[in-house]
């Protein structure tokens, strides 16, 4: 939990880097800069990934056999239910989490407020949260249990994603802290789970995790426009709502499996 934790908090970091980074160029360049100064970062990173990366330990290669074993490695863990929710939670985690970052820019650039992207890109520093949550959650479940924690971190969520209703910017501000404290804490809980609930072919188990976690993400963030479009942030603080109950529900059915 705790190695998870600090994987997890890597994940914030660059999630801060890239929303403060953008805001602050295109406040001064244009929304295409930011974009290729963000390639240029991602590029970097790729290089430095190939350059760092020691070589593989307990690891033999095997030929290849096509698809077939891939399939069954996945069918297997989708036939589990237990593996099954803790996907679910991954496609509930991030698509509120991502859906609430996307619509609260647009919502923080209106009156009362009317901040330009390096201010609201600022207020994404709150990222900072997530970098002390994840190693924090991971310790902390080895400690007290996978399930109390991912609960936790979930109804943390819920209360900080109550705060941004309120008129007040500071408030606002905390229950965005609140929020992705709450998230980046049940992510690292989910995504270590699944490691050590998988049966074998542990790396089926984490891109299935991955693959859910990226739909919601893409599916939830996406939808949750329609919110913002018909009814402003309050539509979209009610759209999280729902995915948060949803993983709630999830995660103490896991958890009495």
């Amino acid at each position: 939990g705790a190695a998870m934790g600090l994987y997890i908090g890597g994940n914030a970091a660059g999630g801060m880097a890239g929303r403060v980074v953008t805001g602050v160029v295109a406040e001064h360049a244009d929304w295409r800069v930011a974009l290729a100064v963000i390639g240029g970062l991602g590029l970097a990173a790729a290089l430095g990934f190939a350059a760092l990366l020691p070589p593989s330990r307990n690891f033999t290669a095997r030929p290849s056999r096509g698809l077939a074993p891939h399939l069954a490695a996945w069918g297997r863990h989708l036939a589990r239910p237990e593996m099954r929710a803790l996907f679910a939670v991954a496609f509930l985690a991030m698509g509120g989490f991502v859906t609430a970052y996307n619509y609260v820019g647009f919502h923080l650039a209106e009156p009362p407020w009317s901040l330009g992207p390096a201010a609201v890109g600022a207020i994404f520093m709150v990222y900072l949260a997530g970098i002390v949550a994840s190693p924090v959650a991971g310790g902390l479940a080895d400690r007290f249990g996978r399930a109390r924690v991912l609960i936790g971190g979930v109804a943390l969520s819920g209360l900080g994603l109550a705060l941004t209703l309120s008129s007040s910017l500071t408030v606002l501000i905390v229950g965005i802290a609140l929020l992705t404290a709450g998230f980046f804490a049940a992510h690292t809980v989910a995504g270590g789970w699944v490691g050590r609930s998988a049966a074998g072919d542990k790396a089926h188990a984490s891109s299935l995790y991955l693959l859910a976690y990226y739909l919601g993400s893409s599916i939830a963030g996406s939808s949750g426009g329609f919110a913002w479009t018909h009814a402003g942030w309050p539509g979209v603080v009610g759209f999280v709502a729902v995915l948060l109950v949803g993983q709630g529900v999830l995660a103490v059915r896991v958890g009495r499996a």
